[in-house]
């Protein structure tokens, strides 16, 4: 979904509900959460890949994503 130059994040999954937003230069924020469990991640999506860091309560990581 697009509203005032940003995609907002949604999920499909019904286990798991995610929020967040890109804007348009690419940076990336988004909220999942899964019944008292959460995490939030941060990043940058380019027209081809994309990478960031997320952070739960117990752990955190990074993430990589490619378009195919």
């Amino acid at each position: 979904m697009t509203a005032r130059g940003m995609s907002q994040v949604a999920s499909t999954n019904p286990l798991m509900t995610a929020s967040g937003r890109v804007a348009d230069a690419g940076n990336i924020s988004v909220t999942l959460a899964s019944g008292m469990k959460h995490a939030v991640g941060f990043g940058h999506l380019s027209s081809t890949s994309g990478s960031g860091t997320w952070r739960g309560a117990l752990c955190s990581g990074t993430w990589t994503a490619q378009r195919i």
